[in-house]
């Protein structure tokens, strides 16, 4: 009984040890969470703002020192200019709108005399804003760095020893370069269906895209000279590339060292030209109209090297101006491939321009083509008048007169002359004997369709007869031969005398193949097709 109650005893002292082990614990943790509440409430004044204003009339000159770079912004009589050099191209506005945040500063929290400066980025600051104010006073803002929690700068006013925490809205506007308040140029407006002419001259040789008088149809020109006929699309692809080009970043205002960007010897130089309307002319009088004139536009772009962010440096011919455009932009003359731009059609050939087609399959040529003549059509108003004309000769042969009787005639056969209407009667023939206009319209209106899947700079090794082969004639006498050749691996080769090579899939071959069989080996009539015809003959 005795053991039991010292144990007991034991247990409820080491439990009281315990709770006052915590107690001391707590009281010590809440000592310092006070202590630290008022190192903080010490470090913040009440009055959280700067020692130092200015009004947009009190300022007189602010200079912004970022990094190496120092820019002094002059103000007299709401102009300002930028004195370290006097013909810069000064946007006066973005400078007014950037220096205009120097009346509004706003503070969150001030640490008071913060002992190392360096935690704040103070001891080396990002920036100095140095305001001279009308009255002959001034002052300076040292901006450090960025709160990662709030975004906030620290920021310290001349030598004293606060450190102000400002809002990013009110100081990263003078993070800041001269170009960030210049006056820019903006790239020349080119309307895509404008344009007529575009060259690439680049080192290894120059290609050139030229368009008809509509600007729908377009031909390139290779490196040697050679010119094809373009595929509509990626000519189209490419005019509004040219024309959706915009500058990025104003760069050098004099473009006096050009070697600096590699634009004395450019990488690559692109010439467009445009067709574009002046501008209207007041008429010397209200009855007078004058057409308005169209005149052709050259713009030439000179395009250098990469800067640090991958842009390119760049500047128009005839202008000093140096800027950046961004790869992406340029993407589509950087790396002008003749081949992607030819056109991929293997017999552009219209029917209304195909005089005859020869086509030769499995040894045997036969000879397509195609007449057409013009036949009287038979209307309600033709019917009515020759049954009219049979009753008034009728008539006029119980007169007399046979003179008369003739005159009614004549006018009778003038009137429905009048009213009579012509249409054009198209005939398919094969070898000269007329054949279904369906399977022979299939087969052609397919065969101009074809396109093939690439264009290859160098004609393939091919050996003996073509397993397809196509000579058209067209209205004007001019021949366009393709000539196709299964290879190796299952695709057709094309040769053409008048576009370069070409590879097709075998399915698409095989498809006009199919086409051109039902023509010449129509599926023989069936008994019974045969027995209605000639029933409704009968």
């Amino acid at each position: 009984m005795t053991v039991k109650k010292k144990k007991k005893g034991k247990g409820l002292l080491f439990a009281v040890l315990i709770l006052i082990v915590l107690l001391v614990l707590y009281f010590v943790i809440d000592l310092q969470q006070k202590k630290a509440d008022q190192e903080a409430e010490t470090e913040e004044t009440k009055d959280s703002s700067l020692p130092v204003s200015v009004t947009d009339d009190e300022i007189a000159k602010v200079t912004v020192k970022n990094g190496d770079v120092t820019m002094t912004y002059t103000k007299n009589d709401d102009t300002w200019t930028y004195e370290e050099d006097s013909d810069f191209p000064l946007d006066e506005s973005a400078v007014d709108t950037k220096m205009s945040k120097l009346t509004s500063l706003t503070v969150d929290r001030v640490l008071e005399s913060p002992e190392d400066l360096s935690e704040y980025g103070l001891d080396e600051p990002k920036q100095e804003v140095t305001v001279l104010k009308t009255d002959g006073t001034a002052f300076t803002l040292y901006i450090g760095n960025q709160n990662s929690s709030n975004n906030d700068f620290y920021v310290k006013v001349d030598d004293g020893a606060d450190v102000y925490t400002m809002p990013a809205s009110s100081v990263n506007v003078f993070d800041m370069q001269p170009y960030d308040v210049a006056k820019a140029d903006t790239f020349p407006t080119l309307e895509s269906t404008n344009i007529r002419n575009m060259k690439v001259e680049k080192e290894d040789g120059t290609v050139e895209f030229s368009s008809d008088e509509t600007g729908t149809s377009w031909t390139v020109k290779d490196q040697d000279g050679n010119e094809e006929e373009a595929g509509t699309t990626a000519a189209s692809d490419l005019t509004t590339a040219v024309s959706s080009l915009s500058y990025k970043d104003f760069v050098d205002y004099k473009g006096d060292d050009l070697a600096r960007y590699g634009l004395d010897k450019p990488a690559e130089t692109v010439t467009v030209v445009s067709e574009e309307t002046e501008a209207e002319t007041e008429p010397e009088s209200e009855t007078e109209t004058e057409e308005p004139k169209t005149i052709e536009v050259t713009t030439t772009l000179l395009i250098g090297n990469t800067n640090d962010d991958g842009d390119y440096y760049v500047k128009l011919a005839d202008h000093d101006g140096v800027y950046t455009m961004a790869e992406s932009t340029l993407e589509k003359l950087l790396n002008v491939d003749v081949l992607d731009y030819v056109s991929l059609y293997l017999n552009d050939v219209p029917m209304t321009n195909m005089k005859s087609l020869e086509v030769t399959y499995q040894g045997e040529t036969k000879t397509l083509s195609v007449e057409s003549e013009e036949v009287p059509v038979e209307t309600e108003a033709s019917t009515e008048e020759e049954t009219e004309a049979e009753t008034i000769k009728i008539s006029a042969g119980a007169l007399d007169e046979a003179g008369t009787e003739a005159e009614t005639e004549a006018e009778t056969e003038t009137e429905a002359e009048t009213e009579q209407q012509m249409q054009t009667v198209y005939h398919y023939l094969v070898d000269g004997e007329e054949v279904d206009s369906t399977p022979f319209r299939l087969f052609y209106n397919n065969l101009i369709a074809m396109q093939a899947q690439k264009r290859t700079s160098e004609a393939p090794e091919v050996s003996g007869d073509p397993d397809f082969k196509l000579v058209f004639t067209k209205a004007d006498g001019t021949k366009l031969t393709t000539e196709f050749y299964l290879a190796d691996d299952g695709l057709y080769d094309v040769l053409s005398d008048q576009a370069l090579p070409a590879r097709i899939s075998k399915m698409d071959v095989q498809k006009i193949i199919g086409y051109y069989e039902d023509i010449i080996n129509p599926e023989p009539e069936t008994e019974t097709e045969s027995e209605t015809e000639t029933a409704s003959e009968e």
